[in-house]
């Protein structure tokens, strides 16, 4: 797959709030962020994905 088909959290498609409040309803107390591939830095990835996250109100 094409480098630029993985997008940090919150930088792609994926609903998070919702898919957030579905996992806090079903019981997940541990929540992990894994990108397989980055459109760039590794590290700058990581950043944007917990700024995202550590903003969002679910």
């Amino acid at each position: 797959m094409d480098r630029g088909a993985f997008k940090e959290v919150g930088h792609g498609v994926l609903p998070w709030p919702a898919i957030l409040r579905a996992a806090a309803t079903a019981g997940v107390e541990h929540y992990f962020v894994e990108q397989d591939q980055t459109p760039a830095d590794p590290l700058e990835s990581l950043k944007q994905s917990f700024a995202y996250l550590s903003k969002l109100q679910y």
